[in-house]
């Protein structure tokens, strides 16, 4: 007898005697990647105990059956172990070839970009209050190519413009209250209702804040609305109300207040212009770090061109204003007023917008001149700009003077005004009333005029000759 085994007689009497399952597996019915090692570990094992054993706090590094467990390789299987069915050897080999997952780094990317984003918003905000800063801003204009140095009202020299000086002279007497209300209303009526109960007070001002006689047009304004508006207005402020509740319930109505019933009504008007923002072309080069905020006013007074001037204007596409904001669009602005809620805060923020708005106005206008102007009349000096700024109750007169017209290279913002008015009482809004009008009648007797004969007539010449061609300023 043979001392050897036939190992392959030997191996298929097995496989005629035992049954065999066979098991086809397919990459779609495999369960996801994350279990595929588990499974095929427990499947080579025939004998292995499907269920998880309950897991014991680890006593011994040495220990198998503890969490965590070390990670070891399994003992080699005898061969008597080894799984028959070739579909079980192959499990592995026909198992999907998923690619190796790639690390999570999405929170390391989300911290770098919190990091860069906070740096950059660090540096932005430091550059934003850098730029923001109207201090610092009004020094730097003063050494811009149209220097802009900064004057008061207050203290005037030799040198000063003569149509600041008229200016000045109108609204010192409003805030000494010389001649503010019609002759017609000395009654006792209104004697009574502007009593401050300081006799010597009021004893002077009743001896010189009626008019020695009554000017056509311009009728003394309704006693009961402006009391209304002036309790209205200690309200806001007691409240704490935004700029915008102030400038619809008090601001907008005082300002309609001059103008009812008067003889300006019919050629000017209050426009808000909030939201009108500087032509790109007329903005001063030193300002252009400024936000959006830095270059708007709250409200303008526009004269309305007579028809036949407008429809020029309108032919040729010419805009006289610093701004192409459509309600006033072919209209000219006569002086501009910007508003703050807040008496104390926003001084200088608010002088920097009236000065940006003036200077932006200057440069329009210098356009204007040097496309339609006289040509052989040198340079022409361009009439004061007033400014008004508003802060809560207080009414002070500012305003900007260019000096090319004067051989002076730049201009002068007198941002030292003079407070003329108040919405704190009766008498101090009467006196705002009669700061309006008289602006209104220096835009009537020298604003319109000078706009007239240096820019709109000479236009209106240059369409009728054929002159000029259409786009030569900014439409």
């Amino acid at each position: 007898m043979p001392s050897y085994i036939d190992i392959a007689r030997w191996v298929q009497d097995s496989v005629d005697t035992t049954t065999i399952t066979t098991t086809i597996t397919t990459a779609a019915s495999l369960p996801p990647a994350r279990h595929c090692h588990k499974r095929v570990l427990a499947e080579m094992d025939a004998n292995a105990d499907r269920n998880t054993p309950k897991k014991r706090r680890a006593l011994n590094k040495q220990d198998d059956n503890v969490t965590p467990r070390p990670l070891q390789q399994p003992p080699p299987l005898l061969y008597s172990q080894l799984p028959i069915s070739r579909t079980n050897l192959s499990l592995v080999d026909s198992a999907p070839n998923f690619p190796p997952r790639r690390p999570d780094d999405r929170s390391n990317k989300r911290s770098m970009a919190d990091d860069a984003t906070s740096s950059t918003s660090a540096r932005s905000s430091k550059a934003s209050r850098r730029s923001a800063s109207p201090q610092k801003e009004v020094a730097a204009r003063a050494f811009a190519l149209y220097p802009v140095a900064q004057g008061t009202l207050a203290v005037l020299g030799e040198d000063t413009p003569q149509d600041v000086l008229d200016l000045v002279d109108k609204m010192e007497g409003v805030r000494d209250n010389r001649r503010i209300l019609p002759k017609s209303q000395d009654n006792p009526e209104w004697r009574r209702a502007l009593q401050t109960r300081k006799p010597q007070h009021d004893a002077h001002v009743l001896r010189t804040i009626f008019k020695d006689v009554d000017v056509a047009g311009e009728p003394a304004p309704d006693r009961q609305h402006l009391a209304r508006l002036v309790c209205k207005a200690e309200q806001h402020r007691v409240r704490g109300a935004s700029e915008a509740a102030w400038n619809s319930a008090v601001h907008h109505p005082l300002l309609e207040a001059s103008l009812v019933d008067s003889r300006f009504d019919a050629d000017f008007r209050f426009e808000n212009i909030t939201t009108a923002t500087i032509s790109p072309l007329a903005l001063p080069p030193s300002v252009f770090s400024a936000g959006g905020d830095a270059r708007k006013v709250d409200f303008c007074l526009a004269f309305d061109i007579p028809p036949d001037l407008k429809a020029v204007l309108v032919e040729r596409q010419v805009h006289l204003n610093q701004t192409e904001y459509t309600p006033v669009e072919f209209d000219a602005i006569a002086f501009s007023i910007e508003t703050k809620s807040s008496t104390t805060a926003s001084s200088d923020e608010g002088l920097r917008q009236l000065s940006i708005w003036a200077q932006a106005q200057v440069i329009r206008l210098r356009q204007l001149l040097d496309a339609y102007g006289r040509k052989d009349g040198g340079v022409v000096e361009i009439p004061v700009l007033p400014l008004l700024l508003v802060q809560g109750h207080e009414w002070t007169l500012v305003c900007f003077k260019d000096g090319a017209g004067r051989g002076r290279a730049g201009g002068t913002f007198y941002s030292g005004g003079i407070t003329f008015g108040s919405t704190s009482g009766l008498l101090e809004a009467c006196k705002i009333v009669e700061g309006l009008r008289l602006l209104t009648k220096w835009a009537e007797e020298v604003w319109w005029p000078w706009v007239k004969e240096e820019i709109v007539e000479r236009i209106r010449q240059g369409v009728s000759q054929g002159q000029g061609e259409e786009g030569s300023v900014f439409e």
